[in-house]
């Protein structure tokens, strides 16, 4: 498949700088699309960027910040505002392994404003523009336990299960 004909030059990852993101990042520059790389840490970013304009001859774009901040998004929209992002790849995510009662509620609120409300505002934004061309792929990273409970990982397995219903309900 030829991804930028089929969703646009610039693939827009959150979450970028490890792991999951990072191959998330690697492989859709070695499909020929620009990759703009987003989270926080800048030396781990710069170091992914120069690995694909190098491997897979694409250009890259980092932003390194906070999307917990807020006005991230908005600040991340105008930053990109420039590009066509025709793939968006949210990964980044908050888990803290605790009983319920023993996790304290600014944990619970970060873990529900990280994994439920930054992907509904990246949607919001970007999902909303792909739309409007007609063209465009959303990934929302998630995780097998958000279809079964464990008494230590309530929230997590809550805003992992608000995100699988989610994109079901939009694809």
């Amino acid at each position: 498949m030829d991804y930028p004909s089929k969703f646009g030059p610039w693939a827009l990852v959150v979450g970028a700088s490890t792991t999951i993101g990072e191959q998330f990042a690697r492989q859709l520059g070695q499909r020929g699309m620009n990759v703009v790389l987003v989270a926080r840490r800048e030396k781990l970013l710069q170091d992914i960027a120069a690995d694909l304009r190098r491997d897979a001859g694409v250009e890259t774009r980092v932003v390194a910040m906070d999307l917990m901040e807020e006005g991230a998004v908005e600040r991340l929209a105008e930053t990109v505002s420039d590009l066509p992002i025709g793939f968006l790849v949210i990964n980044a995510n908050l888990h803290t392994v605790n009983l319920f009662h023993k996790m304290d509620l600014e944990t619970k609120l970060r873990t529900i404003q990280m994994n439920a409300e930054l992907p509904v505002r990246l949607l919001h934004h970007f999902g909303a523009q792909m739309v409007e061309r007609k063209q465009g792929g959303i990934l929302l990273v998630n995780a097998l336990s958000a279809l079964a409970p464990i008494e230590i990982d309530g929230i997590f397995q809550a805003t992992k299960a608000f995100l699988m219903l989610l994109g079901e309900s939009l694809w």
